[in-house]
């Protein structure tokens, strides 16, 4: 894996144990966060999408699919922007501020490796 890639990678890895986290730790996950609560089996699909993203993203980064990761700097930093968005406008607790911090650091190691 080229530098960009190894940094999408280590995103990759951290999207899946969050996924997991909600996957299996559902309702203390939630509460940690002070995010909303959803019924259990909605909150282990998000899961279970962020899980799956997170894998793309492994995938992506192992084959260095410089498309994937390249695009995933603007996706992150859209995101980051998005949960600043919620926050102020669309009543989301600060948790999820935590989320789209995550999101653009990510995207801006990425960026200096590019």
């Amino acid at each position: 894996m080229n530098a960009p890639a190894r940094t999408v990678f280590a995103f990759g890895i951290y999207l899946i144990i969050v996924g997991l986290l909600f996957i299996t730790l559902t309702s203390s996950f939630i509460s940690f966060l002070h995010l909303p609560s959803l019924s259990d089996p909605w909150t282990r699909v998000v899961g279970t999408l962020v899980a799956v993203v997170g894998s793309y993203y492994v995938l992506c980064a192992r084959a260095n699919a410089m498309a994937f990761v390249r695009a995933s700097v603007i996706v992150r930093f859209g995101f980051a922007i998005a949960t600043v968005l919620l926050f102020f406008f669309g009543g989301m607790p600060a948790g999820v501020l935590g989320f789209g911090v995550a999101d653009a650091l990510g995207a801006f190691w990425t960026t200096k490796k590019l």
